[in-house]
């Protein structure tokens, strides 16, 4: 059975699932959903592992997504553009990460190593006279 002729399926009816579980088309969407989550959501596939429902969860999910394949299809959507429908549910994107900038205080003891540090950064940008490192600002030619 493909998502194009499935027979409604209700996102946490369990008889529902262990029907879509019989289709190898199904089966190949699970995977999908699988694989995703646990490569860009780690933290929480580890967490509902802890609580159990990591499987319930994968499978709410890949049961919504095909539910909503086999609607686009129903309605003459392509393959391609009803997949589009479904990549939120399947290819889980990791949030965006927030950048926060600080001032922290350093401590007297802190500061000769910073001092070496900005030191070393000073000379990495320095222009080189090493012949097998030539200045790339100067002409040579």
């Amino acid at each position: 059975m493909t998502p194009n002729n499935a027979s409604s399926t209700i996102p946490g009816n369990p008889d529902s699932i262990l029907e879509l579980m019989k289709l190898p088309a199904f089966q190949n969407l699970l995977a999908k959903v699988e694989t995703n989550f646990y490569r860009n959501r780690p933290k929480e596939a580890a967490e509902l592992e802890l609580e159990g429902t990591i499987r319930f969860t994968l499978q709410e999910r890949a049961a919504q997504a095909w539910e909503i394949l086999a609607k686009a299809r129903a309605t003459g959507l392509p393959m391609e553009q009803a997949q589009e429908l479904i990549s939120e549910l399947v290819y889980i994107t990791l949030p965006k990460a927030v950048r926060k900038d600080m001032l922290v205080k350093v401590t007297p003891a802190q500061e000769p190593l910073l001092q070496s540090i900005a030191e070393r950064g000073e000379l990495l940008s320095l222009p080189m006279s090493d012949p097998e490192r030539p200045d790339p600002t100067e002409d040579n030619w």
